[in-house]
Formats: C-alpha cells, sequence, structure tokens
C-alpha cells in the first residue's frame, strides 16, 4: 500500500473542475488500488499569465476542502512562477508522507480506468523514481486530438535513495536534494523514468481549445515568459486558434496530424 500524493493546479478554470475532479475523487473515496490518497490543490496566478476577472475556481476549491474531499488548498493573488506554486503543493503533499507525487492541471481529464491503468505500471516498476504520461492532446474542439501523444513528466516517487523531492526545476520536473544540502541535489532526468504508452492510458488533455483560455496561454509564453514563438496562433479574422504555420516552417516540419474522435 502506498499514499498517493495529487497536485492540482487550476486557475480560472472553473468550466473544468467537475470533470476534472471526479475520478479523483473516486478514486480516494474507493482507496483505489488499496492506497491512500491525498490532494493538495493549488490556484494562483502564474507570474506573467493574463489576469481576468476571477470566474469562481476559488470559490469551487474553497467548498471541496470544507468538506474534505480536497485535503490542502493553497491560494494567492500575489503571482507566482509555475516551479514554486507547483513546489510549494510537492513539499506540503512530503511532508504529510506520501510516497509518490502525481501532478495534474485542470484541463486534463482522466477517466477511471486510466488512473487503474497507470497505477499497475507504477507498482510494476519498483526501481523507477518518475514517470512520463501519454495525454491525448485536443486541438481547436473536444473532438480533435493530435496523433502525437503529450509526453510530461507528472509522477514522482517522493524519495530516491537518501534524497527526497524538495521542488521543481522545470514546469513538472522535479528535484531531489539530500538534507539540507541544496549542493547534494539530482533531478529526475537524471535518474531512472519510463514512458507510460497511450496503450496503457491516454487521458484527455484539453489543451488547445478554441476559446479565451488558449488565447491568454498564447499570449502568456510570448509576453509572461518570454518565448520568441508559439506553435499556435490567434486568428484575429475568423475569432479562433490555428496552428502557427511559421513556427512549423522556420523548423522544417509539417504542420501537426490530427485525427478526430
Amino acid at each position: 500500500m502506498s499514499t498517493y500524493g495529487i497536485i492540482l493546479c487550476a486557475w480560472q478554470s472553473a468550466d473544468l473542475l467537475e470533470s476534472c475532479l471526479a475520478p479523483w475523487l473516486a478514486a480516494k473515496r474507493a482507496r483505489l488500488g488499496g492506497h491512500n490518497w491525498a490532494i493538495c490543490a493549488v490556484s494562483v496566478p502564474f507570474e506573467g499569465f493574463p489576469q481576468d476577472a476571477p470566474d469562481g475556481t476559488r470559490q469551487i476549491l474553497d467548498g471541496y476542502a470544507a468538506t474534505g474531499e480536497i485535503d490542502h488548498l493553497i491560494t494567492s493573488d500575489k503571482p507566482m512562477k509555475e516551479t514554486e506554486a507547483r513546489g510549494a503543493a510537492l513539499r506540503w503533499l512530503v511532508a504529510r508522507g506520501v510516497d509518490l507525487s502525481w501532478q495534474i492541471d485542470s484541463d486534463e481529464i482522466y477517466a477511471e480506468t486510466d488512473i487503474a491503468s497507470i497505477l499497475k505500471w507504477v507498482e510494476a516498476s519498483p526501481y523507477v523514481i518518475s514517470f512520463r504520461l501519454s495525454l491525448r492532446n485536443a486541438v481547436f474542439d473536444e473532438h480533435t486530438f493530435l496523433v502525437e501523444p503529450f509526453q510530461p513528466m507528472r509522477i514522482h516517487r517522493a524519495r530516491a535513495g537518501g534524497y527526497w523531492a524538495a521542488g521543481l526545476w522545470d514546469d513538472n520536473n522535479v528535484y531531489y536534494q539530500q538534507g539540507q544540502f541544496a549542493d547534494h541535489v539530482k533531478r529526475d532526468i537524471d535518474l531512472a523514468s519510463t514512458t507510460i504508452p497511450a496503450s496503457v492510458a491516454n487521458p484527455r488533455h484539453l489543451s488547445w481549445l478554441s476559446n479565451a483560455r488558449s488565447k491568454a496561454k498564447i499570449r502568456y509564453q510570448l509576453d509572461g515568459r518570454g518565448w520568441p514563438e508559439c506553435s499556435f496562433r490567434w486568428d484575429e479574422a475568423t475569432d479562433s486558434l490555428q496552428f502557427n504555420e511559421t513556427y512549423y516552417a522556420a523548423r522544417g516540419l509539417p504542420l501537426p496530424e490530427v485525427v478526430n474522435l
């Protein structure tokens, strides 16, 4: 039996919270796989992300926290770096004694069968420290998906030898620290890792829909993070999301393949 710590990042995503959280609350109630589950939600503005009027996300999370369905809620009106926000949740969970952390964003929709299949893979890989998942990226609408899965780091063991998970060094990547010595650090990419294939579990990631959220994400990548280009662009003439043809042409790449499901 292990304890899984769920790190949920949710900001300005009230419309997604119910469908995102439902399978995790069910897993927690049922002690899925014979495991204990702790959920730490983070609802803070990321540095550089365009700020609109609050949409009720925090109030919804407050309600889950009040009933104990969410174990801990981290909120702030002050913008934070992504790594700081996720890292705060990671440290809370590690201090609580979880064995593994599992990062999810509010636009990631798992089926309960996805979670169960991933658990079996993790349990069969006791010497692996971190796991990439294969997310099914939706583009433009909820029925169109990239053929190639998005495979970010999502699951990390809380401890690796004499090291413990102390924070994040990139959006979803964890670093491990030995004792209190910051110079004794290891990154997840330098430790044993694996990718759980889409054939095992392929959760939906409603990442780039043709809506105001995606329009704000483009601004965040270009202005907030200072990236020179984004692989998507907003077409003002049609008021819709499009692949950025210039981005792919500059790299000698074709536009991504999509499939309708």
